[in-house]
């Protein structure tokens, strides 16, 4: 599990999505803080991050930590690329992304409020290229679940169904649910529930 920008492995939001997630799924549930954050010894750059998923894909295997189960990348919000990351190494059954989408831009244009959109410009760093969300998430091979909140005002929907459009375009096979919560409560409804669950069922 990949949490959003406010999730740490030891904070109450992370411990009761894990609750949520192993309460519907039946899965063992790994959880794990980002370069740079909590208890991690890696700098919170974009080098660390764009190198970090394979390498921590191939620890948790070495390890022991993944057996030979069906294993499945889920990121709420931030942790939808982080989950990307993680899944591009390939052999996952499946990716879960949550209230999130590649086109940071866009995103960030989405918190501008209407009377402004005229006068401000969205800039993204050119350093956050090398961090490939749309091209980790196609190289996962992997049945991906797009979950939106209807709801949701930090990414909104109409950002979700764009990002689904584009990882249809690049051959992936995608299942995109509409529930009616706010951002990053899917699981607390029952259509989100659902939703995982019919997913995780399909493989």
């Amino acid at each position: 599990y990949s949490a959003g920008n406010g999730g740490f492995v030891d904070s109450a939001g992370t411990s009761r999505m894990a609750a949520r997630l192993a309460e519907v799924t039946g899965a063992d549930i790994i959880l794990y803080d980002y370069p740079g954050r909590g208890g991690t010894t890696l700098p919170a750059t974009i080098d660390a991050a764009a190198a970090f998923g394979p390498v921590m894909m191939d620890n948790l295997r070495s390890s022991g930590w993944i057996g030979r189960g069906p294993v499945y990348a889920y990121g709420l919000s931030f942790g939808g690329g982080m989950a990307a990351s993680l899944a591009r190494s390939g052999g996952l059954a499946g990716l879960i992304i949550e209230g999130s989408a590649a086109d940071y831009q866009a995103v960030g244009r989405d918190f501008v409020p209407g009377l402004a959109k005229p006068f401000v410009r969205v800039r993204v760093d050119p350093a956050l290229g090398q961090f490939d969300y749309l091209g980790y998430a196609l190289a996962a091979r992997a049945p991906v679940l797009l979950l939106s909140g209807t709801k949701d005002k930090v990414v909104r929907p109409a950002r979700i169904q764009e990002f689904a459009h584009a990882l249809e375009a690049g051959g992936a096979k995608v299942t995109f649910a509409a529930v009616p919560v706010g951002h990053g409560g899917a699981l607390e409804s029952a259509e989100g529930r659902e939703a995982l669950a019919a997913f995780m069922a399909m493989r």
